[in-house]
């Protein structure tokens, strides 16, 4: 359903929306972590991308936006990518020379109100009781948030079996067990497991998707009146 969501936020919001939803869900990051994302803070050869402790998310009020720490110090973090995300993410950036890898037109920073509003919102919830909508959208999953996508991946983690301190690396936990936090390097052997898990769920969303597709598709109907104008 994951992928689903993406390609009514695509059709909604364009390349931006489908891909930070994806990135969310299959990364476990935070609203601010990937708004704020430098795209300096993206290494695709290593397949990796940088939460950074000084400037690692971006903060908003209700009129204004800037960088700064992120959530906690546990938070700043690296966290590997799965392959499919990894070729997702340069083709996108070869889109845009922004600053920032997820951006508004114009390279300037995403609103989360905004997004939620004009994009979320309607991914998932359905707009078909909207008719001025130029894009058709069903409902999927109604009422999930943009951190409801970090709680999908936190549950990926436990379902594949994937070690608690492994789970807290990835999602910037602190774990307060002292033995756990000596024991806190991740072996290599475990990270790659984790990370085909994450492939092998992706391939099978895009595999249901495929088999049953349900595709956002313009509105069949004609408007009048200023709107239309």
């Amino acid at each position: 359903m994951l992928v689903r969501r993406g390609d009514q936020a695509a059709a909604l919001g364009g390349d931006t929306a489908k891909l930070l939803i994806i990135t969310a869900a299959w990364t476990g990051c935070r609203w601010g972590e990937l708004t704020g994302l430098h795209r300096s803070n993206v290494d695709l050869d290593r397949g990796t991308l940088v939460i950074d402790p000084r400037f690692g998310a971006l903060h908003e009020s209700a009129h204004k936006q800037w960088l700064g720490n992120p959530k906690t110090t546990s938070s700043a973090r690296v966290i590997t990518l799965p392959p499919f995300l990894i070729k997702l993410l340069r083709d996108y950036l070869k889109q845009h020379d922004n600053e920032f890898v997820f951006t508004a037109d114009g390279g300037t920073w995403l609103w989360r109100s905004t997004f939620t509003q004009r994009i979320l919102k309607p991914a998932v919830n359905g707009n078909e009781d909207q008719p001025r909508n130029r894009r058709r959208t069903v409902a999927i999953r109604p009422g999930l948030t943009f951190h409801g996508l970090r709680h999908s991946h936190k549950t990926w983690l436990i379902a594949d079996g994937a070690p608690e301190i492994a789970q807290a690396r990835r999602l910037g936990h602190h774990l307060p067990n002292r033995v756990t936090e000596v024991y806190s390097h991740v072996a290599p052997e475990v990270e790659q497991r984790l990370l085909t898990n994450l492939q092998r769920r992706w391939h099978k969303a895009k595999a249901t998707v495929k088999a049953h597709p349900i595709a956002p598709e313009p509105v069949a109907r004609r408007l009048s009146g200023p709107v239309a104008a």
